[in-house]
């Protein structure tokens, strides 16, 4: 029996290109001389095989494997180029062409993989801002609580209880804490992705108000009525105030809303036939208007004991959202000030 005989075939290191590499010379080259140490003898046909090399599938796959990297490292033009390159020696293969049409179609309609990395990343610093702004919003109101504490009779004296009404005018002003909400604003509005990001309502909630359900008539087709309507956006404060004598004890104290006004919301009044649930409308709020106005408001103390007034009384605020009036002052919640109202 014969034992098969084993030979080392080798390939000594050989000096070449990289374009040798790509268009694949030095594999034919070493295929040759592999061929030769095995005591084989190639035809000139056999020869010119080996030789042959079909240069524009190598070059299109070239460029295909390029453009996979560049695409995956975010070079999406690049990626494109090196697509329509490779598409240019093999037009009909479908990998190169599913490619180009997908990152084709991404491209020219702006939803580009960086791209969307990027605005996502850019929707969460902006949402980072806003929540940041509402936070700062809620322990720093921007508007100034101003009262007259020129008291006046409401109305007329009680004789039989021996009582009166007086009252005194207040009024909330908003700040140049309204600046920074305009600065933002502005940039979010810069950003042309307000809406799209869900922010188009920024800093008031999307709150659309529902009204009542009517019970169902019958079938009807569904029909909006386009009516629209504008709410102030209130910001409600419960102060407590305090009328004090010459002498500074309490003699009549209450408590009350008065109210910031920072803009307005337009809803607009939709109609719906909602089949079997009824037919009824809602409010949808459609648009945001961020322009603050003072907002003015008298306060009157009810039955005040006529034998405590005196000649001099003070008129003191006690508290602000239970917040001490002196506190609110020194942590910013709100300035508290007394002028003509």
């Amino acid at each position: 029996m014969l034992k098969p005989v084993y030979k080392r075939l080798l390939f000594p290191p050989t000096t070449c290109s990289f374009l040798d590499v790509q268009n694949t010379t030095i594999i034919q080259t070493a295929f040759e001389d592999l061929v030769s140490q095995l005591d084989i003898t190639l035809t000139e046909s056999g020869r010119r095989a080996i030789h042959y090399i079909n240069q524009p599938s190598i070059t299109a796959e070239s460029s295909l494997s390029k453009g996979i990297v560049a695409q995956e490292n975010g070079r999406l033009g690049e990626a494109l180029s090196f697509y329509y390159n490779a598409a240019t020696f093999m037009p009909n293969t479908k990998e190169i062409n599913s490619r180009i049409s997908v990152l084709s179609s991404n491209v020219s309609g702006g939803d580009i993989g960086q791209n969307a990395r990027n605005l996502i990343a850019l929707r969460n610093s902006w949402l980072e801002i806003l929540s940041e702004c509402d936070d700062f919003l809620n322990e720093h109101i921007p508007f100034e609580i101003i009262y007259d504490p020129t008291l006046k009779q409401e109305g007329k004296i009680n004789y039989s209880s021996g009582t009166v009404d007086l009252g005194f005018s207040i009024m909330t002003k908003p700040t140049e804490g309204f600046n920074m909400i305009n600065d933002v604003l502005k940039g979010l509005k810069k950003t042309g992705k307000q809406e799209e990001w869900g922010f188009q309502f920024w800093p008031f909630l999307d709150s659309p108000l529902i009204y009542k359900f009517l019970p169902s008539g019958g079938y009807a087709p569904l029909w909006m009525s386009h009516e629209r309507r504008v709410f102030y956006e209130n910001r409600e404060l419960i102060i407590e105030v305090a009328l004090l004598d010459k002498n500074g004890q309490i003699i009549s104290e209450m408590r009350d809303i008065i109210m910031c006004n920072m803009g307005t919301r337009t809803y607009e009044e939709t109609w719906m036939d909602l089949n079997e649930r009824g037919t009824g409308f809602f409010w949808k709020q459609i648009a945001i208007n961020v322009n603050p106005e003072k907002t003015k408001k008298r306060i009157v103390f009810k039955n005040v004991d006529a034998n405590k007034i005196t000649d001099t009384m003070t008129l003191k605020i006690l508290s602000v959202d239970g917040i001490d009036a002196e506190t609110v002052g020194i942590n910013g919640y709100i300035r508290i000030s007394t002028g003509k109202v």
